[in-house]
């Protein structure tokens, strides 16, 4: 209904659907794009079954960029959805992104090596004494509200 009523806007599936949604979704005409992320075999049968349907795809942002190689290996993507997380610290050579196009390594699997150094100083968190922590920051879920202490009793 939202796809017939708005004839001039291209309507994105999102990511909120299982794949059984949006095969769904798609058999009834109610999506111009199909946005999928998640894990690879529902990406992959999804994305497949959208190609099938000529409805072009976006692939979902996804950790370290690890998308990027279900859309080069899906036929209809268009899109890769990206948002700076900012987590190039954690592997050797993190995707590259240049003139609005990502690259896909040329490595086996995904091609993310991760970062030894990286790894060995973030492995373990420093667990400081106690008399180091100072105060917990106030919880207002767990501090009752001013007018609790003069509460009705029935």
């Amino acid at each position: 209904m939202l796809r017939a009523a708005t004839p001039r806007t291209m309507i994105n599936s999102r990511e909120y659907l299982g794949a059984s949604g949006k095969r769904a979704l798609m058999m009834a005409g109610g999506t111009d794009i199909l946005n999928v992320h998640g894990q690879v075999t529902d990406v992959m049968r999804v994305g497949w079954l959208a190609a099938e349907m000529s409805i072009p795809v976006t692939v979902g942002n996804t950790f370290l960029e690890v998308g990027v190689h279900a859309a080069c290996a899906l036929p209809e993507v268009g899109w890769l959805e990206y948002s700076f997380q900012n987590f190039d610290h954690l592997v050797d050579e993190p995707m590259r992104i240049s003139e609005g196009r990502i690259h896909a390594p040329e490595r086996p699997g995904h091609g993310l090596v991760l970062n030894e150094a990286t790894r060995t100083r973030d492995a373990m968190p420093e667990i400081l004494p106690d008399a180091q922590l100072g105060p917990a920051p106030p919880n207002p879920r767990l501090t009752p509200p001013p007018h609790a202490a003069h509460s009705r009793t029935a």
